[in-house]
């Protein structure tokens, strides 16, 4: 017997490509700015650390400091030149927005989530259409209030997430991804 694809079946195929997708993707840029929103948190506590500890009198009064004076001069004049140039750190100064950010995208997976277990369970192309793009204008909307932060691909931080989204896909989907 051969099986006739219908024009019914291409479409639930589709839609379902696409919700699957959004839904791994979105998955994929929670995980990765989850590290690296980590990253610019651990920088900004090494900087700070640095100015903190350089502006303490007590720690210039250390008796050490007479025997390599270059030294504490250096670590000051590190530190004062942290503190200029800080607020201008593109990445440092968004922090708070990237946050908001990584909580967006984890609430996306959750709702694209919902929209793949109920359209499994339906295949109603037009009930997951309708929701489908609902969360692809909510996505845009927010993209466009936070379009002004950059997040650069790191190696390191892209290697660490595609380990964690594949063991996540693994474990919850059984879907097998190269890490």
């Amino acid at each position: 017997l051969e099986t006739q694809t219908t024009s019914s079946d291409l479409t639930c195929k589709k839609m379902r490509d696409k919700i699957w997708y959004n839904f791994i993707r979105s998955k994929y840029q929670a995980i990765y700015l989850c590290y690296f929103n980590s990253y610019l948190r651990t920088i900004d506590r090494v900087l700070i650390i640095i100015t903190t500890v350089s502006s303490s009198g007590s720690i210039g009064g250390w008796l050490i400091w007479t025997h390599v004076p270059y030294l504490w001069a250096s670590i000051l004049g590190v530190a004062q030149l942290i503190n200029i140039i800080k607020p201008l750190l593109p990445y440092l100064k968004d922090k708070e927005q990237l946050s908001e950010t990584y909580i967006f995208y984890e609430t996306l997976h959750l709702d694209y989530e919902k929209l793949w277990i109920e359209f499994e369970a339906s295949e109603d192309v037009n009930a997951a259409s309708k929701k489908y793009f609902e969360l692809k204008e909510k996505e845009l909307q927010i993209l466009g209030k936070l379009k002004n932060i950059r997040v650069n691909n790191y190696k390191k931080i892209e290697r660490l997430a595609r380990r964690d989204w594949a063991e996540y896909l693994s474990i919850n989907y059984d879907v097998k991804v190269e890490k």
